[in-house]
């Protein structure tokens, strides 16, 4: 498997791998940063904050390594909706070879929205883009479009979500 020789190996050691990416970039860098209580009175910790002195724009990242199949996929739901409730923007970066393929195409999605026009209808990537910063949240606002003739469906007709997911993932390791 390509990078296994660069592949991290350990919770602790993805963290300091992000540690030191914000530092080579010039970030400040600080770990373990108190973000709030949580419901049953815990103290909320982001894993590491990297913050622009120049600017005081500030990211959360939350590091979960998972090395073999097991209980870290459980709590990533919990962990998004901890990010949701942080104070400052945050992600989630993962490492191991744990992670099952759903989880990874939950973790990676592309913030894409794959469209289906019908015949008369003509809108722009622009247009939808403006309609969904106009009636959505904005960690739910797509950064991209990608217009198709067919959308994967059964015979029920719902769209098989995990199929667009599929094929994105293959699309994106063919490109790099």
């Amino acid at each position: 498997m390509a990078g296994k020789a660069t592949a991290v190996r350990s919770g602790d050691e993805l963290k300091r791998k992000i540690v030191e990416l914000g530092e080579k970039l010039g970030l400040k860098v600080q770990t373990e940063v108190t973000a709030a209580r949580r419901l049953w009175g815990s103290k909320r910790h982001i894993d590491v904050v990297y913050t622009q002195e120049k600017t005081g724009k500030k990211l959360g990242i939350e590091s979960k390594f998972q090395g073999v199949g097991g209980t870290a996929e459980e709590k990533i739901l919990a962990t998004v909706k901890d990010i949701e409730s942080w104070p400052i923007p945050g992600i989630v970066v993962i490492g191991g070879e744990g992670f099952s393929p759903n989880m990874q195409g939950y973790l990676m999605s592309t913030g894409k929205v794959f469209i289906r026009l019908k015949e008369s209808q003509t809108l722009t990537e622009e247009e939808i883009i403006a309609f969904c910063k106009k009636n959505l949240a904005p960690f739910k606002v797509p950064k991209y479009v990608e217009f198709r003739e067919q959308l994967p469906k059964p015979l029920v007709g719902k769209i098989l979500q995990r199929e667009l997911v599929k094929e994105e993932a293959e699309r994106q390791a063919t490109e790099k």
